[in-house]
């Protein structure tokens, strides 16, 4: 996307359907600057379901994004030594992520406040452990910067569960 902030067309030909078929758009992968412009233009022609991948975004970015109405999620990735090795993401060609601390994530989040953040384990690489034991470390460290259990509630059941429109069933403590 140009630095003008200028939504290309195809992208907003894209947006116009995804808009049609009242699904959710995600801005992918794109610079934080980039994600604000979608998610204006996105709201501008009638998107009403928006997420983009906020980890790395600063601070002002991710509130920007949130106020336009998208949620902001957060991976569990990016907090794993699996960001030390290159890896083929979506091409043939390797790529190494930069990791970061529970530390430098807390405040993104808190940023985007627990009522707009998704947070999710985006685990299927073959270093990481299986997603549900990956995802319950992740509780753990957000609960150790400390979230409460009804805003990790809220990142990982709620917002997920309103964004895609899935009504979660009630789950009974053990």
């Amino acid at each position: 996307m140009p630095r003008s902030g200028k939504v290309p067309d195809e992208v907003l030909r894209i947006m116009d359907l995804v808009a049609e078929a009242d699904a959710v758009f995600d801005c992918g992968h794109v610079a934080g600057h980039e994600a604000v412009a979608l998610v204006e233009e996105g709201r501008r022609r009638g998107l009403e379901r928006l997420r983009t991948h906020a980890a790395r975004y600063a601070e002002d970015e991710i509130r920007a994004v949130v106020a336009a109405g998208a949620y902001a999620e957060f991976s569990f990735f990016v907090l794993t030594h699996a960001t030390q090795v290159s890896l083929t993401h979506a091409d043939s060609e390797k790529h190494r992520s930069k990791g970061m601390t529970i530390d430098e994530m807390a405040p993104r989040i808190r940023a985007a406040t627990p009522e707009r953040a998704i947070v999710s384990s985006d685990a299927g690489v073959f270093l990481l452990p299986p997603p549900v034991e990956a995802f319950r470390e992740y509780m753990l460290l957000l609960e150790s910067a400390g979230f409460s259990e009804e805003e990790i509630r809220t990142m990982n059941s709620t917002n997920p569960g309103e964004l895609f429109r899935i009504r979660a069933a009630a789950v009974r403590p053990v």
